[in-house]
């Protein structure tokens, strides 16, 4: 329900299909019904030692998994829905902390429950704004929605003074009392996967900024007003936790040097960004790669395919096979070409995916 990897092909499927409200409620509500099951499931006191080390890297790999594929999309609701995929990766990652520490169940559980509402904020105002985009407005209301669509993603990174510095300190702050080996895993790891959602905001922000056009239509205001309001709590729920003398506040990065950590992974971000936009061959090839959403089976065929070329033969052998006998591949030699690729990644492959299935389900009856 979470939409973890690899049970999140139904996510990047629903959210294009769905009206953008619907979007809004699926993303900021409906997947964490998840996590409130392990919440409420999971012994955060005595739990099975095995179960910590699973949970966190999974929730990494999520996370990471997630923004990287999101990048490939080209649709911006598909693209959102990776983000999530990826956000809540690192709730998993929260999740396996708690099973990792003893004694600060409390101090968890409220993280947890901080996390989930930065993200129900941010990324409502996400897929709101998306709707917004559509609205042939003017100029100034399209640079006010891009600013607040901005602001959002950079929440969603953990950019200072936004309800997402609160979300990703208190995670930072606790992971790094788990002990070896996952307290030096996460001390990179999660302000690298604040690097890999700013680039992927980065990604949505270009797809969605609107050409500019003169004056003219209006904003649906049904959609208006509440986008209006979560961009508003993104910046009042920190300022929230101060006035309620929330007991965590120095832990969630409300100081100095705090402030100034949490602006480091967006900033490289922007930098990176810029420097592939300025590289021509570097935008070119970004450009081209893409993901069919929801596929599982697509990004481990590209990467087998771009690892190394000495495996080309093999899996041209091995996409015959499994298409039944579909030439997928020039007759020019035993080198791959660019084509070949993409014409396999424009068919499902039913059988692969099937072969998956069956492995997953021989898994399960095993773990059983």
């Amino acid at each position: 329900k979470a939409g973890i990897m690899p049970l999140h092909s139904w996510l990047p499927l629903a959210h294009p299909a769905a009206p953008t409200p619907a979007s809004a409620v699926l993303s900021g509500v409906m997947i964490k019904t998840g996590l409130l099951v392990w919440l409420r499931l999971f012994p955060f006191e005595g739990m099975v030692t095995d179960w910590p080390g699973g949970l966190i890297l999974l929730g990494l790999f999520s996370a990471f998994a997630g923004a990287l594929i999101g990048m490939t999309q080209n649709h911006p609701k598909a693209l959102l829905a990776y983000s999530s995929i990826s956000q809540m990766g690192l709730a998993v990652t929260g999740v396996g902390i708690g099973l990792a520490l003893t004694g600060q169940s409390e101090a968890v559980l409220t993280m947890l429950m901080i996390f989930a509402a930065h993200h129900a904020l941010a990324k409502g105002a996400l897929f709101l704004g998306t709707g917004l985009a559509g609205c042939a407005t003017g100029v100034w209301q399209r640079r006010l929605l891009l600013a607040g669509l901005a602001l959002c993603g950079a929440a969603l990174a953990g950019f200072p003074f936004t309800s997402g510095l609160a979300a990703q300190s208190g995670l930072k702050y606790l992971g790094a009392q788990t002990g070896a080996p996952w307290s030096g895993l996460l001390a990179w790891a999660l302000p690298l996967s604040g690097v890999s959602t700013m680039l992927l905001m980065i990604r949505f922000l270009v797809m969605v900024a609107p050409p500019p056009r003169e004056a003219h239509g209006r904003w649906n205001m049904h959609m208006l007003i509440p986008w209006a309001a979560l961009v508003a709590g993104v910046l009042i729920y920190p300022g929230l936790l101060l006035v309620m003398g929330w007991a965590g506040t120095k832990e969630t990065g409300f100081y100095a040097v705090g402030i100034i950590k949490a602006a480091f992974p967006p900033a490289i971000a922007a930098a990176l960004a810029f420097g592939v936009w300025k590289t021509r061959p570097l935008l070119a090839f970004f450009q081209r790669v893409r993901i069919l959403p929801g596929d599982i089976v697509q990004p481990v065929l590209w990467l087998l395919f771009k690892l190394k070329n000495s495996f080309n033969r093999l899996m041209q052998y091995a996409a015959r096979l499994i298409q039944g006998g579909t030439a997928l591949m020039y007759a020019q030699g035993a080198r791959y070409h660019g084509a070949t690729l993409e014409a396999l990644m424009r068919q499902e492959s039913f059988a692969l995916g099937m072969l998956l299935m069956t492995a997953l389900a021989l898994g399960m009856a095993f773990l059983l």
